[in-house]
């Protein structure tokens, strides 16, 4: 500190005293195009995959081996492809990428990875084996593709929704690549498989929620196909028969779901694997569990009706999620469960809907599971699987040596407190989904908070303790009353606590970004931002209702799409000098917003009517008539009832006079560095600026008025020192030698 006073001091003594005025070297941003295939942006997708996006809007792979897998929107998922549209949020990239280009060397595409609307070509490698589920879909501009002869499987509805997927079963109703039958929802009537193909994959005519072949009524399976894929034949309403031949060793999960009229149906003794509700809402399951009771297949326990206490059979070695639950949504029947020595698969979620179990035993002589106390866990005891909604007790303390606590383990649990050991290093997503507890600890070697791991308990408040760095997406969605975050908290990641209870919270120094969605449709009344924080995320706060005031700090530079969207009962806002950009409908439908302050002169406002609005209204035309869209429904106007407030000739007053709302002059804007506030900035400022610290200093009264210290205080720190003095003399030695701009740019390019 002492060295950086000295040399702004001999600066100040030895730089030549000249000016440089203001408006010399003040110029309009510029925007430049970028030239031909500039690269824009680049990342890694796999361990050893790396990519680059250029201007011309080509998305290029390359590398070796395996894409990363993602979740896909024909399903549930919390894991989504930065390249995927979620139909929660925007995508950053939907219309930027046009081209895919997969390198030679690589062995997949990943599950979910493009759900893009520009993406219109793609050229895949001959090194390429795998295509994952939903890794096109809805890439509805998606003309040309090549698929090369060496993919060996292609997932769950690869390529929904794209027109090359409509063109090609235009051709041919029955699309089939490299031996695997990839669509035939265009089929009509009776279909025999032909005996080239190996595989059905899933979704071939059928789909996650609907849009099933039609037209399908009956479909024989040769012996040359020896699997038939998740949602293969789902939701096919027509179909009434299926023949599957001997060589099929695995049907799919809801393979079959929801054929209503399938009343006929074989399944050979070779299939060894059978997923979930593959038979679901048939009417063949329907009439073998009115005869049966209880329906096993091959081994599988696929349907149940349990009361009481119920013993599974000897000799399953499968139990279905949702076998045990009739045609009912919750089993409020079945008290205890008793699995026997055969059991090696348990469905993931088979136990989250039974509302009155209280034990889940295990023979001790089964070498997959065990149990403790009608608890559920692997047989070493290192995994708690499931913990029953209704077992008697207040505190359940989990064994040291667990270390995973998997997915949906304390769904609904009926229970107040849970003592988590340090064992514990993997919580899987929705841990304890729904769980009633009121107290939890969080073991003190944690480093983060699980995604999503204490999802909907509604009566928790928690103080997260120091050493904690990270609080995962949607950690703590849909509950938590109250929080107290620990000084060590680096990362609060995407709707971490979206809809959460709580109505205030304190968010430490190190967190520099309010990450998307992070408090959307929360309770809060106050939040406390600090200084550190550089942009506030896409829907941060979006429909905080009771969401009075905010703070935002000055280090801000980004306020994100529809951060405060529906933030009814804000009432002021100040945006500082720091930020740069605010994006589209940023503070739409704030009913009580009376002002925006913009502080930047030039901060980039989206240039829209809605971005800033207190409403929206029907307008009539010049013949009295009510305005209509080109749906011929009422157009709705959005509105500012509202003032802007910003400099003399800044973008604030240009919107505000674009939309026609009221504006608010604060004056001229001021110029940083300009301590004396003659409208240059040079070596004067800088002594000016050190005449100021010195006194301070030496404890005499300030001799600058507000304005004076704003211009003065260029590193925002909330003091005028030599610090200050320094970089005005450095930026002063900048545009002596022929530099340019404004000194924020400038200081971001240091």
């Amino acid at each position: 500190m002492k060295l950086r006073k000295i040399t702004a001091y001999l600066l100040t003594l030895t730089l030549m005293c000249g000016t440089i005025e203001y408006s010399e070297y003040f110029q309009p941003e510029t925007l430049f195009a970028a030239d031909a295939a500039d690269i824009i942006d680049s990342g890694t997708c796999g361990s050893n995959i790396t990519w680059t996006l250029d201007s011309e809007g080509t998305l290029t792979f390359t590398g070796s081996g395996d894409m990363a897998d993602y979740d896909y929107l024909d399903g549930y998922g919390t894991n989504y492809s930065p390249y995927s549209y979620s139909g929660v949020s925007e995508n950053d990239y939907d219309g930027l990428i046009k081209t895919v280009i997969v390198s030679d060397g690589i062995t997949s595409v990943g599950s979910g990875m493009f759900n893009l609307r520009s993406v219109e070509k793609v050229i895949l490698p001959e090194s390429l084996k795998r295509i994952g589920a939903g890794a096109f879909s809805y890439c509805i501009n998606l003309e040309e593709i090549n698929i090369p002869a060496s993919v060996e499987s292609i997932g769950t509805s690869a390529f929904l929704e794209t027109r090359w997927l409509d063109e090609q079963t235009e051709k041919d109703p029955l699309l089939i690549i490299n031996g695997i039958l990839v669509d035939g929802k265009k089929y009509n009537g009776d279909l025999v498989i032909p005996d080239t193909v190996k595989a059905v994959a899933g979704g071939a005519f059928g789909g996650y929620m609907a849009g099933g072949a039609v037209y399908l009524t009956s479909v024989t399976i040769p012996d040359s196909v020896r699997s038939i894929g998740d949602f293969a034949f789902s939701h096919c309403h027509n179909l009434t028969s299926v023949k599957i031949a001997d060589s099929v060793t695995s049907i799919g999960n809801y393979a079959f779901f929801n054929s209503t009229s399938l009343e006929t149906m074989n399944i050979p003794a070779s299939v060894t694997s059978i997923g979930d509700r593959a038979f679901a809402n048939t009417k063949w399951l329907e009439n073998k569990a009115a005869a049966e009771g209880t329906v096993i297949i091959n081994g599988t326990l696929v349907y149940s009706e349990p009361e009481g206490d119920f013993v599974v059979p000897d000799g399953v070695t499968s139990i279905l999620t949702d076998s045990l639950l009739g045609n009912e949504a919750f089993n409020s029947k079945l008290k205890t469960i008793t699995i026997p020595k055969s059991v090696k698969s348990i469905g993931k979620y088979t136990f989250d809907s039974t509302d009155i179990l209280t034990a889940i035993n295990v023979s001790e002589d089964n070498e997959v599971y065990s149990s403790v106390d009608g608890v559920l866990f692997n047989k070493n005891k290192t995994e708690l699987i499931a913990y029953p909604e209704a077992r008697e007790t207040d505190e359940y303390i989990i064994p040291d040596g667990v270390d995973t606590i998997c997915s949906k383990a304390f769904i609904r649990a009926e229970i107040k407190k849970v003592v988590i050991p340090d064992s514990v290093v993997n919580t899987e997503p929705f841990a304890f989904d729904h769980c009633q507890m009121e107290e939890v600890n969080i073991p003190a070697n944690w480093t983060e908070i699980p995604d999503w791991a204490f999802y909907s308990c509604y009566n928790i408040s928690i103080d997260i303790p120091e050493g904690v760095r990270r609080i995962g997406k949607g950690a703590f969605e849909s509950g938590v009353e109250s929080v107290k975050l620990p000084s060590t908290l680096r990362e609060i990641d995407d709707e971490a606590f979206c809809m959460s209870e709580m109505t205030t919270i304190t968010i430490p120094d190190n967190v520099t970004v309010i990450n998307q969605e992070v408090f959307r449709q929360s309770d809060l009344t106050s939040i406390s931002l600090p200084d550190t924080i550089t942009s506030i995320g896409r829907m941060a706060f979006y429909m905080c209702r009771d969401l009075e005031s905010i703070t935002i700090p000055p280090s801000v530079k980004v306020i994100d799409s529809e951060a405060f969207t529906a933030c009814e009962s804000l009432e002021a806002v100040e945006i500082p000098a720091s930020v740069r950009r605010i994006n589209k409908q940023a503070f739409r439908f704030c009913r009580e917003l009376g002002s925006v302050t913009f502080l930047n002169p030039d901060c980039e406002i989206f240039d829209a009517a809605d971005t800033i609005t207190t409403g929206s209204e029907t307008r009539k035309d010049a013949n009295g008539n009510t305005i209509k869209n080109e749906d011929g429904e009422d157009e709705y106007f959005p509105y500012f009832n509202g003032v802007i407030r910003g400099y003399n000739g800044s973008t604030a007053q240009r919107y505000a006079k674009k939309y026609g709302y009221k504006f608010k002059s604060l004056g001229n804007a001021p110029v940083k560095g300009d301590a004396n506030l003659d409208g240059f900035v040079d070596s004067g400022d800088a002594s000016a600026i050190l005449a100021e610290y010195a006194a301070l200093s030496t404890g005499q009264e300030s001799t600058f008025n507000a304005q004076q210290n704003i211009n003065s205080d260029v590193n925002t720190d909330k003091a005028v020192d030599a610090s200050d003095a320094s970089t005005v003399l450095e930026f002063y030695s900048f545009l002596s030698t022929g530099g340019s701009g404004k000194m924020d740019d400038w200081l971001e390019g240091i």
